[in-house]
């Protein structure tokens, strides 16, 4: 294996953690190597909001910055599968921007300080020895790193296998997202409820908006698999979802995903790290998925540095990191999975008792909303 092979750092996986980290890691001089089995830019389904507790982080270390070009977003609104709708100011508020934009300036950002970052690079064996890892990959080519970090998002498995995923078995979830030109304000999300999943939407950049869904894998079983019926049939009893798939002109989409669950898996399988979606995937509901990788990053960035500078042993790494994910994300997590179960409880007289309590006592619709954000870092 020749020398510009050869690696401080390997990073399986080119999303939000994996690329944020290689910048944090090449530019405290660590020869890092990400490995992305797709190209950039791409679409993937995600809400395409970020919380403002991560934006601190992002610009603190140039990973993103004028995000106050961004749509600001500082408002929450939350419709019920009647139609009913209840708003609040959204504390600490946030910001919108696609994936497809997001994903390549991170790439970029990463190249700049030093990275290599492989994109059809679809990893297809690791192997262990004494010295660290060599990944080999579709292409032919074959890479030796010291050390390696699991980032390749929620279908982790065949790679990064956990115990959590043989208890939660089959996934019982899909995701739908679309881009639209619609009208709708763009300082709010509006979270929508419909039977057995929500739909989201919220400004990104240049004038269009994200609107993805998240619903139960039965009404694929149920409708074959067409997504048209599932919206008019399924989506479309919420009125205002209705509308929105009504009177939108559709830009992208639908981009399509499948067969997950929201679970905290591992965030240290030794000696590898995980990170983001691989350590645990967070309900979208929360808002909160994408500052969750970034947050991911920053900790082992850390944790990492000090490694290679002499001042901690890599136990000592994976200490850190199980804490982290052990004693946080798992917390986050577990209350996402609370927020979800509640918005969608099969009951309708709960459903109703929620959405009376929400009208009764307006600050319920601003805790619960709250209960899904982290302080910044």
């Amino acid at each position: 294996m020749t020398a510009d092979q050869r690696y401080d750092i390997a990073i399986a996986g080119g999303g939000l953690a994996g690329l944020s980290l290689a910048k944090l890691l090449a530019g405290e001089g660590m020869r890092v190597l990400v490995l992305e089995k797709d190209n950039y830019p791409r679409h993937k389904v995600c809400g395409e909001y970020i919380s403002n507790e991560s934006r601190d982080f992002l610009e603190r270390n140039g990973l993103l910055t004028k995000i106050d070009e961004l749509p600001q977003i500082n408002r929450f609104e939350l419709s019920f599968h009647d139609g009913k709708k209840r708003s609040c100011q959204l504390e600490p508020g946030g910001f919108g921007i696609s994936r497809w934009k997001l994903d390549a300036h991170l790439c970029e950002k990463a190249r700049q300080q030093g990275a290599d970052v492989n994109e059809n690079a679809l990893i297809t064996g690791i192997e262990e020895d004494s010295e660290g890892f060599v990944l080999n990959t579709k292409s032919g080519q074959n890479f030796f790193a010291k050390r390696l970090i699991g980032a390749t998002g929620r279908y982790s498995h065949r790679l990064f296998p956990s115990k959590a995923d043989q208890i939660a078995g089959k996934g019982k979830w899909f995701g739908v997202k679309y881009h639209l030109e619609c009208d709708f304000p763009e300082d709010t999300i509006q979270i929508n409820l419909f039977d057995g999943g929500y739909a989201g939407i919220s400004r990104i950049e240049d004038g269009k908006y994200c609107f993805c869904y998240l619903a139960s894998a039965k009404w694929l079983k149920k409708y074959s698999g067409d997504l048209e019926r599932i919206e008019q049939n399924v989506l479309g009893q919420n009125p205002v979802i209705k509308k929105h798939l009504v009177e939108s002109k559709v830009l992208e989409g639908p981009v399509t995903t499948a067969r997950f669950n929201f679970i905290y898996r591992t965030a240290v399988q030794s000696p590898v790290l995980y990170l983001g979606d691989t350590a645990g995937f967070i309900p979208p509901l929360t808002g909160n998925g994408m500052s969750l990788a970034f947050r991911s990053a920053a900790v082992a960035a850390d944790l990492i540095t000090d490694h290679f500078n002499g001042k901690k042993s890599w136990e000592s790494v994976e200490t850190g990191l199980t804490k982290y994910g052990d004693q946080y994300l798992g917390r986050r997590i577990r209350s996402g999975v609370f927020l979800q179960n509640l918005a969608l409880h099969p009951s309708t007289f709960f459903r109703q008792t929620l959405a009376t309590g929400m009208f009764v006592f307006p600050p319920l619709l601003k805790k619960l909303s709250k209960k899904a954000t982290g302080k910044n870092f």
